[in-house]
Order: C-alpha cells, then structure tokens, then sequence
C-alpha cells in the first residue's frame, strides 16, 4: 500500500499506521467502518478502503482515495462510542434492536460465528445469525415481555393492533382463519 493513504490516515487521528485500515479500524471498534459513513459518501468510502486494501493500487485509485479520506465526515463519529453504536443498530441489528440490546454481546457472537467486522455488511450469514440470536433472546425473555404488553393494554387497542399484524402479515392470518 502506498505511504501517502497512511499519512491521510494518520492526519485524522484514527487507528493510523496500518497495513489494513478499514479492516483494523472494523476490527478495533467491531463495526464495520462504513456504517460510520453517511449514505451520501458510501461509494466513495467504498472504493477509497477497497483501494487500501489492495495490494498493488492504482494512481488514480490512490488519489481519488487520498481525496475522499481528506475530507471523509466520519472521523468524529468513529471516536465517538454512542455514534458507533447507533450505527451499528442501524446497519447491522436493524429491526432486532428491542430483542438485541447488549451491543457488545451481539458484536462479540458475531466475531465468534461470522468473522471479521469489515464484511458484515455484505454477508448474508450476519442476517442468519442475529435471527438465531434474536429468537434465543426472545424464547428466553421477550416472549414473556410481549405477553404482559398485551394483558396491560385494553381490549380496542389489542383488536386495532391484531387487526393492523393480520393485514400486514398473511401466516397470521390464516392461523386465526385455522383456528376458526
């Protein structure tokens, strides 16, 4: 890798010196790195961290990389523990979030399971794995939770929410047309 994508690293005070840096800094903070980045940047960050971690980079390559890293905006955000983990529910975790809320035990599982932080993004087993964490969580304690949401609510807001599950959700559905 060339020395001048360490140096643009190294300016912005992250993790700085490394051969892999997106990986690194994924690895480091287990969060893939660009979920730090705003839709807007994502395929610029892309390529900019594609072009670190090749082996032999291009000099165009490298210059457009040393020109997005210059001005990246997500310097701040990757210092900071709340945007990372904010980021990281919204990347990874998504709708699992009031299932999954030990960050560090759910990053940790997928370090174990999937590997490395980087690719989370784009392997499709991430998605497969927090399910079955999910469904863990939820026979070992959300079940429960969910049952005494609904004994504390009054009978028109369950009518109102069932009917809102069945008109959004077919198997539900048919279970009650089953049952009937």
């Amino acid at each position: 890798m060339n020395h001048c994508l360490f140096k643009a690293k190294d300016t912005k005070g992250a993790v700085g010196n490394t051969v892999d840096y997106s990986s690194l800094t994924s690895e480091q903070f287990k969060t893939p790195i660009l979920c730090m980045v705003s839709e807007t940047e994502i395929e610029q960050a892309r390529a900019a961290f594609d072009t670190l971690n090749r082996n032999q980079p291009d000099a165009g390559s490298i210059d457009k990389a040393l020109e997005y890293l210059e001005s990246a905006g997500f310097y701040d955000s990757l210092k900071d523990e709340k945007a990372r983990d904010a980021a990281f529910k919204r990347c990874i975790i998504k709708n699992y979030d009031v299932i999954l809320t030990d960050l560090d035990d759910v990053r940790d599982y997928l370090v174990r399971t999937v590997g490395s932080p980087y690719s989370w993004l784009v392997l499709p087993s991430v998605e497969a794995k927090l399910k079955e964490m999910a469904q863990a969580k939820y026979d070992e304690s959300g079940c429960d939770t969910a049952l005494e949401k609904i004994d504390s609510m009054d009978v028109e807001d369950v009518k109102r929410y069932l009917k809102q599950l069945i008109r959004g959700n077919m198997t539900v559905g048919i279970e009650i047309i089953k049952d009937n």
